[in-house]
């Protein structure tokens, strides 16, 4: 396959609010051809996370990849940091990846927004090779963020024992729903608190579903109540996780046994000082901590994540985790903007968050 000049991107010439800034076109690809420590890939799919509406918006600190136009007439920005991909060509000094590979980001997205990328080899990670087992798309292109976000979540932050009980907010989120399943699938209890709802019966048939132990409504006092009458009260629960913010971490702290740890590791509701009960986090020792899995993907080793990637696809391929329900927005590639329409539906998915996460799909 010869190397592409052109590939069709979403993009954005300043940042500000999605439905103002994002356009889509044809950006250029490096006019030589493939160096021999790159590989092309062709983009098959790209979630719309919330990173990506921090990107646009420019409070986000890693920063969009720079492009310029296929007329080389505007110097622009193409957002998406998660992404799975399938290797088109590889460059001759490249040894551990080949034709046919499924990858995904290794060190920070690179613009994954686009139909094609030429990147060195060293910034992807080989997901499934060719010729195994199939993966779904939504699995793949989950393998990036968040999914590893969920798993380093469960796994980092003090141990866990079968049966402990963990709480979060936020529960019906994407990372909310893979900490419920591999949760399950680790034998650990998980009390899941959502907003009060008008589909909050179907929020919580949904997460039950998915092996949540008890659904919960925020701003009450149910968790308070279900802690008292059903979790140990000397061992109490032992991990609080929050993307939220604000004041939502307050009544989980207040549930966390001896030498539990709350974790923040969003902002989803816009308040960046945490309302953190300080006389429960001195008395009864607690940690209170930040994760980021960008940072968590700099400093890893990379057998630590070979590690943890292949446990992940083990437990997909066995049916032990699956992608929650996504939407997905087809995107033709044929060198051309993409239709109005789509640009404005992925807009909206980045202002507006439907019940179902949008996954961009390039139609290769």
């Amino acid at each position: 396959m010869a190397t592409p000049t052109t590939t069709t991107a979403f993009y954005i010439r300043s940042n500000g609010d999605p439905a103002a800034v994002l356009e889509s076109g044809a950006v250029a690809l490096p006019a030589n051809d493939l160096q021999p420590n790159q590989v092309l890939l062709k983009i098959l799919a790209a979630p719309v996370n919330p990173s990506d509406l921090y990107g646009v918006l420019g409070v986000y600190p890693v920063p969009l990849t720079p492009a310029t136009t296929a007329d080389k007439t505007k110097d622009v920005r193409v957002p998406g940091y998660e992404a799975v991909a399938e290797v088109a060509r590889v460059g001759s000094a490249v040894r551990d990846i080949q034709v046919g590979d499924w990858v995904v980001p290794f060190r920070n997205g690179f613009g994954t927004w686009r139909a094609h990328a030429a990147v060195d080899a060293e910034n992807v990670f080989v997901v499934r090779k060719m010729g195994e087992p199939e993966l779904a798309l939504e699995d793949a292109a989950a393998l990036y963020i968040n999914l590893p976000t969920a798993y380093r979540l469960l796994k980092d932050f003090g141990t866990l024992e079968k049966g402990d009980w963990v709480v979060q907010t936020a529960a019906n989120s994407l990372v909310g729903k893979y900490v419920i399943q591999l949760a399950r699938a680790w034998g650990l209890r998980t009390i899941n608190l959502i907003r009060d709802r008008k589909d909050f019966d179907a929020t919580k048939k949904e997460l039950m579903d998915l092996g949540a132990t008890a659904v919960l409504r925020n701003e009450t006092d149910e968790l308070a109540d279900f802690v008292k009458a059903n979790v140990d009260a000397k061992r109490g629960v032992r991990l609080a996780l929050d993307p939220v913010g604000g004041a939502s971490l307050a009544p989980m702290v207040k549930v966390l046994g001896a030498h539990g740890a709350a974790v923040l590791y969003g902002l989803l509701s816009g308040d960046p000082t945490p309302a953190i009960p300080v006389g429960d986090v001195m008395f009864r020792q607690l940690k209170v901590c930040g994760f980021w899995v960008a940072q968590w993907d700099r400093d890893a080793e990379v057998a630590e994540k070979q590690a943890m990637n292949d446990e992940l696809v083990a437990l997909l391929r066995a049916g032990k985790i699956k992608s929650p329900a996504v939407e997905k927005v087809v995107v033709p590639i044929d060198g051309r903007a993409v239709g109005e329409e789509v640009v404005k539906r992925v807009a909206s998915g980045l202002a507006g968050y439907r019940g179902n996460k949008d996954l961009l799909v390039f139609q290769h």
